[in-house]
């Protein structure tokens, strides 16, 4: 039994110090000498009023009561000292060890036969903090999933994958999720002359993502991938023939993509080049084959915005098709907005949304600089403002009319902002690149923002290799040469502004 009393030793007094009735005397003394520094031998304890605790005591048979005092004199010789705990230098630990001690990042990843596609994309997807979560909550098939449900299995090797890169070190050798993945979809173990081809890493997002689709699901019955990364598109077909022949249909997407020619330099324009075009199909007004403009516009814009650079052209040769690379360089920021890309009510809310968030700026602004400024006024400049207002407060009591535009504007400034509104900016999170001239040859990368150094540092990773860079080397993938260049860009929301 333990009992809670206060230890009264001259003037300190030590409260919650717990005794073990069962413990010995001995004990007692020591944790005693622990928090007061007075040497065992020189105790005297007096657990009952004028009896001093001898080393033969007992000391359950002292009527202790919780919150008692018990008093106790001597003169410590030491100082207490906290527990030293053991130091463990790095260089002591075993290899393994000592590596993921030291690490920094997430460990990076082993090429096991071109699989550096495969490898820049696993690195995007696991450095979304959304994602690591739906995995670490994800529960597989027992067993992992049987082969006759390909997405289960390779989830179920995807979340344990993840959990080595998170612990760190030097890398992680994938083998049993590549050998999964490759089994699961064959087209990803094509072999030439004995060995692994280099594949598309866009197709492999895209596969990734129909098993996150299909295994990562949420008690709402959808599933995680389309709650981050799926968004809404309307579509509105205009007849050239018959203006008065418009229809409007809305469905959801899941990337961007980005169109590359001679006249597009920014990402934007890339994408406003697939939200606009021309198509023919069957007039039912007309009844024969009619021409349509389509104009594209988001509806709804997701949490995370997938932009896919379309840098390949797909060429038949006679080796088969080939995909010959754009080298244009084509600019995207860290800092997207996105708010010319969506339709006319979205546009509405986002602008709307950032005309108050501006105004509640100004006046934020504006508090701070009259707070600064009332700081250093003179009493008898202080006390002429307070006049002033006080007569101003008068006269507006006698004279009632509606509210100028400032006063509409101060109650617009008053008014609340939505959780999580909508401006319609997006922050830069992940990069995935690709070097060389084919789309069956040269090496993939993946460039991810490191939340926990603040903003500006960003994580090479090159396979197993992990580097640190800053945000100017990011910014210079914008392509134009035999070189890194983005392939598929990673954004997040942001709901404030710039």
């Amino acid at each position: 039994m333990s009992v809670k009393v206060t230890i009264k030793w001259g003037k300190e007094k030590i409260p919650d110090f717990e005794i073990d009735t069962s413990a010995s005397v001995e004990t007692l003394r020591g944790q005693i000498f622990s928090v007061t520094g007075v040497p065992p031998e020189a105790q005297k304890i007096f657990l009952k009023k004028g009896k001093v605790l001898k080393d033969t005591d007992v000391i359950s048979t002292f009527p202790l009561k919780e919150g008692a005092t018990v008093s106790m004199m001597g003169s410590a010789t030491v100082t207490p000292q906290a527990p030293v705990e053991k130091v463990v230098f790095v260089e002591d630990l075993p290899p393994d060890v000592a590596a993921r001690a030291l690490a920094k990042f997430t460990a990076g990843l082993e090429n096991l036969g071109n699989t550096c596609y495969l490898n820049s994309c696993l690195q995007c997807l696991r450095n979304l903090p959304e994602l690591r979560e739906a995995f670490a909550n994800h529960t597989p098939a027992p067993g992992g999933g049987a082969m006759g449900d390909a997405d289960a299995a390779v989830a179920a090797r995807m979340k344990d994958l993840f959990v080595e890169m998170s612990a760190g070190g030097d890398s992680v050798t994938p083998y049993q999720f590549v050998a999964m993945f490759r089994q699961a979809f064959p087209q990803y173990a094509e072999q030439r002359q004995g060995h692994y081809m280099q594949q598309d890493a866009s197709e492999c997002w895209n596969t990734l993502s129909q098993v996150m689709k299909s295994s990562l699901r949420t008690p709402s019955g959808s599933n995680n991938y389309d709650e981050l990364f799926q968004g809404e598109m309307s579509h509105t077909l205009t007849c050239v023939e018959n203006p008065d022949d418009t229809s409007t249909t809305t469905e959801p997407f899941w990337q961007m993509p980005c169109f590359v020619d001679k006249e597009v330099t920014f990402v934007n324009q890339g994408i406003m080049r697939g939200l606009e075009g021309n198509i023919e199909k069957h007039s039912e007004a007309l009844g024969m084959q009619a021409n349509y403009t389509k104009v594209s516009r988001v509806s709804k814009l997701p949490k995370y915005l997938i932009v896919n650079f379309n840098r390949f052209d797909r060429k038949t040769t006679s080796d088969g098709v080939i995909g010959l690379k754009v080298l244009k360089p084509i600019s995207f920021p860290a800092i997207l907005d996105v708010h010319q890309l969506c339709d006319e009510n979205l546009t509405k809310e986002i602008l709307e949304m950032r005309a108050k968030l501006n105004l509640i700026r100004e006046k934020e602004s504006a508090a701070k600089a009259k707070a600064g400024f009332a700081l250093e006024l003179r009493d008898v400049d202080r006390k002429k403002l307070e006049e002033d207002a006080a007569a101003k407060a008068e006269a507006a009591a006698m004279d009632v009319e509606a509210p100028d535009e400032e006063s509409a504007a101060e109650a617009e400034m008053d008014l609340e902002m939505p959780e999580n509104a909508q401006v319609g900016y997006y922050d830069l999170k992940a990069v995935v690149t690709h070097k060389g001239r084919a789309l069956s040859s040269g090496h993939y990368m993946g460039f991810c923002k490191d939340e926990k150094e603040g903003t500006s540092k960003w994580v090479k990773y090159d396979d197993d290799e992990v580097y640190e860079v800053d945000k100017e080397a990011i910014m210079k993938l914008n392509g134009g040469g035999d070189w890194d260049m983005a392939y598929i860009c990673v954004y997040k929301v942001h709901h404030d502004l710039p």
